[in-house]
């Protein structure tokens, strides 16, 4: 009848029927747990970064997805390598960092302070040529004079020629003093510390023992410890001082004196300050110690070589290292001007005798 009818047609198959989802029903998955991992050791916050004890620090987070330290950048240091004892650079000696160059020209470099010494980079290109500074230079008669180079203590120098527009006349200009590699000058010094370990109430404590060596026949010599009044304070008793030679703490009848003198000079040798002494005395033999001190004092050490120097139109006092060698004598040449050499002086120290030695805590 008329309901089978209804009944009797076809129907889609079950493959070509859909399902609506809804978008927002909840995800019945199971997602894996996010791994945490501890750091393993201490963070490394904080760093000696200088031998006087200057410290830096910085930040550290444990960073737990991988287990490592993240950290920041260091601080600045707390007291640099720079102002440590000894390591500071005095500015009267710092090399010039600029000079002229072919006559009219100008050459620069840095000069940087680096363990008590100032280390200067090469000279840069000379902002003029040589055809430029002589086409520039024909307010003065003739050719410019050629430049040569002079002896200057243990290394040598460039004197040079420049126009002098208004006199018309050519002046001589002398360049720096450039030593060889690994060279220095008579009399220089370095100084450097040395940490070693004492113990304090049962605690170690880290202090520093100052060395210095001097240039000698232009090289360096030998690191030699420095008594420990000159330095920093050591393990021995107040009032005394220690000897790396025979290592005794030794203590003075007086304390250490210091005084200027006039040294003489021979043609154009300056005078070896490493075994220079004071007037009337000994020169001592390495750390001042009885045995070493035949008189009743003896010179520790010289330094600071000065030269009194005049022309007609006055007087000075320079340093000694910048004497030049001319005719066999020493001068002084400034600006093309000439200075004759009147006397020469050093600063001495010396010491009396050492009355009795006690071995260091």
């Amino acid at each position: 009848g008329e309901y089978c009818d209804s009944l009797n047609k076809d129907y889609d198959k079950c493959s070509a029927l859909s399902v609506e989802v809804d978008e927002c029903a909840a995800d019945t998955s199971e997602e894996e747990p996010e791994k945490w991992y501890e750091c393993s050791g201490s963070a490394l916050t904080g760093q000696v970064c200088s031998s006087c004890g200057g410290t830096r620090t910085r930040t550290a987070v444990c960073n737990h997805s991988t287990g490592n330290w993240e950290y920041g950048e260091w601080s600045a240091c707390s007291r640099p390598e720079s102002e440590c004892p000894g390591n500071k650079c005095d500015e009267a000696e710092k090399p010039d960092t600029s000079r002229e160059c072919n006559g009219c020209g100008t050459q620069t470099r840095i000069a940087t302070c680096i363990s008590g010494r100032w280390i200067a980079t090469n000279w840069g290109e000379c902002s003029k040529t040589q055809e430029e500074c002589n086409t520039s230079a024909s307010a003065c008669e003739g050719t410019r004079p050629s430049e040569f180079e002079t002896s200057c203590g243990c290394g040598t120098m460039t004197v040079s020629y420049t126009c002098n527009e208004e006199t018309g006349q050519w002046q001589t200009v002398t360049s720096e003093c450039v030593l060889p590699e690994g060279a220095c000058q008579n009399g220089d010094t370095e100084t450097r510390k040395i940490p070693y370990i004492v113990k304090e109430n049962g605690v170690s404590v880290t202090k520093y023992r100052t060395q210095k060596r001097t240039c000698n026949n232009c090289s360096w010599g030998e690191w030699e410890t420095v008594p420990e009044e000159e330095g920093e304070e050591g393990s021995c008793p107040s009032g005394y001082t220690y000897h790396s030679s025979t290592g005794k703490c030794c203590r003075y009848s007086v304390s250490k004196q210091s005084a200027k003198a006039g040294v003489t000079v021979r043609g154009c040798t300056l005078p070896d300050l490493s075994t220079l002494a004071y007037p009337g005395q000994a020169r001592c033999s390495g750390s001042v110690s009885a045995s070493s001190c035949p008189f009743m004092t003896c010179t520790v050490s010289a330094s600071n070589l000065q030269a009194d120097v005049a022309n007609s139109a006055g007087e000075k006092t320079v340093s000694a290292n910048s004497l030049v060698c001319r005719n066999g004598s020493l001068v002084y040449i400034e600006n093309g001007t000439v200075y004759n050499l009147n006397s020469m002086m050093a600063s001495f120290t010396y010491a009396s005798c050492v009355s009795d030695c006690v071995d260091p805590k």
